[in-house]
């Protein structure tokens, strides 16, 4: 079976730019707390759409991001989960775990970043990229004919 990367991380090179380690369990739980608490989809009296299915869809997503970033705290990272996950064949566990984080950054950079809504204290603390990437580039790049523009 080949093994699938869900997220990669090096020597802390997207330390401004998403939230790692330390600081990714109390994100998730940041993340999933804003969920539940902007999931009030109030129908208009005249529709006949029940929206109450999604907002106990968002409600259960966050439930379960909520529990995440517990087992995370738990096994001090969230890779030592995983680790944890593989070795004990837990594969439905595992792949739960991996859509959860895959979505769980998919939300932070498509909206919490985007609408500016970084941490709890209202600061924005992460940016587009990470400044130390061109310099990492930089050391791989060689002198050719073609033109690198950074």
């Amino acid at each position: 079976m080949a093994k699938k990367i869900t997220y990669l991380f090096g020597a802390g090179a997207s330390y401004n730019a998403v939230p790692i380690l330390d600081s990714l369990s109390e994100n998730i739980c940041f993340v999933a707390s804003n969920l539940k608490s902007r999931v009030t989809i109030s129908p208009n009296i005249n529709e006949t759409f029940d929206y109450s299915l999604y907002t106990d869809i968002i409600k259960s997503f966050s439930n379960d991001l909520i529990y995440l970033a517990d087992k995370s705290e738990e096994y001090g990272t969230i890779d030592t989960y995983a680790k944890k996950l593989e070795l004990n064949n837990e594969n439905e566990e595992l792949r739960k775990m991996k859509f959860l984080v895959s979505m769980f950054f998919v939300i932070w950079q498509g909206y919490f970043y985007q609408g500016k809504i970084i941490n709890k204290d209202g600061l924005d603390t992460y940016s587009d990229i990470d400044s130390r990437y061109k310099s990492l580039i930089s050391n791989y790049l060689i002198k050719t004919k073609t033109l690198f523009l950074l």
